[in-house]
């Protein structure tokens, strides 16, 4: 059997047990939850221009001359309140694709932040950097190394959804494709970044699919720090009528995320768990982490 025949009969066997087989029950009495990881996010802000189908974010702001733009968060004032936040284990930047605010600000963000905390600064995602680097005509590699310099940890799992090019333009028209996504990673690794991934799903969401984000993530395994499970939240966003996934479709997916990448810590966020008893077993199925928000600042 060749190399090329034994990965395709394990995705296989992965598609069956994401889709036909039992779901996962705990092989102790009671496991231990995951850990624990506290982060306080931050907002640059919510306008965006994409208008992705699933973004629960954002507030879409046209690319019009004659719009009024919303502020951007004041980097002193952020700076202060989390200063005075309970104690974290993370900075998170996030913010929406504007065409005003300059890498300047950004640059200076991370840096003052990064300072002020002592905590390890996590920002935005590949569909910011490579946004700026087209607003600028300039690289991503020219934005990552700046970002680095000023003290940047790792870029952002954002921009994954599902690395499916057939799937993307229905759930984001202007989102970035498949392979930039994954070369502006590999980018940032080189540099000496580190990166995280995000895989998002609902009801709806089919094995293959999922199989082929994670075959990708593979390909990036040695420069990521972690693969975090996002449930799709369907709430005010165009996707409303779809369903979220049920417990026993998540504790699917981490099985299987668990095969497929076995060194690759797993995340997810409290807010996707419905109970105590749900926390643990999602633990029994892999999930290392729940990352829990402390605090979050915005303008």
């Amino acid at each position: 059997m060749t190399s090329a025949q034994s990965l395709t009969d394990f995705d296989a066997e992965m598609q069956h047990r994401l889709t036909d087989g039992p779901t996962p029950t705990p092989v102790h009495p009671r496991p231990q939850p995951p850990a624990r990881w506290r982060q306080a996010k931050v907002i640059v802000t919510r306008a965006c221009w994409a208008g992705c189908e699933f973004c629960h974010f954002s507030r879409f702001v046209p690319l019009a001359l004659d719009k009024t733009v919303p502020p951007v968060l004041g980097i002193a004032d952020a700076a202060a309140e989390l200063q005075r936040a309970p104690a974290f284990d993370m900075v998170k930047i996030v913010t929406g694709l504007s065409f005003q605010t300059p890498l300047e600000y950004f640059t200076h963000l991370i840096s003052t932040l990064r300072q002020a905390t002592g905590r390890p600064v996590q920002a935005f995602s590949a569909v910011e950097v490579d946004h700026l680097a087209r607003r600028l005509a300039c690289s991503g590699r020219d934005i990552l190394t700046e970002w680095k310099l000023h003290g940047l940890d790792r870029l952002g799992p954002g921009g994954a959804d599902l690395l499916v090019p057939t799937v993307r333009p229905s759930l984001a028209r202007y989102r970035i494709s498949v392979e930039r996504w994954l070369k502006i990673h590999r980018v940032a690794h080189t540099l000496g970044l580190r990166t995280a991934a995000g895989l998002m799903l609902d009801a709806r969401t089919p094995a293959p699919d999922i199989i082929e984000h994670l075959n990708h993530l593979r390909e990036l395994a040695e420069g990521l720090d972690y693969l975090e499970l996002q449930p799709l939240e369907p709430d005010h966003t165009a996707l409303a009528p779809v369903r979220p996934p049920q417990l026993d479709q998540l504790l699917r997916v981490a099985v299987a995320a668990k095969q497929l990448l076995p060194n690759l810590p797993l995340h997810i966020h409290r807010r996707h768990i419905r109970s105590a008893d749900a926390e643990v077993l999602l633990a029994d199925a892999g999930v290392d982490r729940v990352i829990e928000t402390v605090v979050e600042v915005e303008p």
